[in-house]
């Protein structure tokens, strides 16, 4: 798994469109996706623990990335299938999306300020159109209004839970 990551990162950091399609439709890539995600908000948690306590932390790994990505994953999914007619399973947008979150681990650098955490937040919100676009076979508009609806829905759905707690 850990050199099917090795191999295929780069690929997509480079966005190397052939490797979009083989991470969609490797059912093995779930746990891949899964696993960046993780560790991209390890990394970004283990920043924030510098300026954060530990419990901060704890609900930035759990619920910063790991949630926030299957939600992204789930809207984009929604947005792409009702807006656009994707037929593109929410597996495949999952997985794709997961890879897509990797630039998050520039927060192992947050305390430098949050313009680093914005400009991780930017590129994983690249990344993600340049998936989504692919995988769901959506025009360049489409796959900017899928990115873009999902990314606020799920910052929404973030400032709703932080109002509650």
């Amino acid at each position: 798994m850990l050199e099917r990551i090795t191999r295929r990162l780069p690929r997509f950091l480079r966005l190397d469109h052939r490797v979009y399609h083989e991470i969609a439709d490797d059912d093995r890539a779930t746990l891949e996706a899964a696993l960046i995600a993780l560790l991209a908000a390890a990394l970004s948690g283990v920043g924030g623990l510098l300026t954060r306590g530990p419990l901060e932390f704890l609900t930035w790994l759990v619920a910063g990335v790991l949630v926030n990505w299957l939600l992204w994953s789930f809207v984009a999914r929604v947005v792409g299938a009702v807006a656009y007619h994707s037929v593109a399973p929410w597996a495949q947008v999952a997985r794709v999306l997961g890879y897509a979150v990797a630039p998050l681990a520039l927060g192992l650098f947050g305390f430098l300020g949050f313009g680093l955490r914005l400009v991780a937040w930017a590129l994983s919100l690249y990344y993600g159109f340049f998936a989504v676009r692919e995988v769901m076979g959506l025009r360049t508009e489409a796959a900017v209004v899928t990115i873009a609806t999902s990314s606020l829905a799920v910052l929404a759905i973030n400032a709703a839970v932080q109002l509650l707690l």
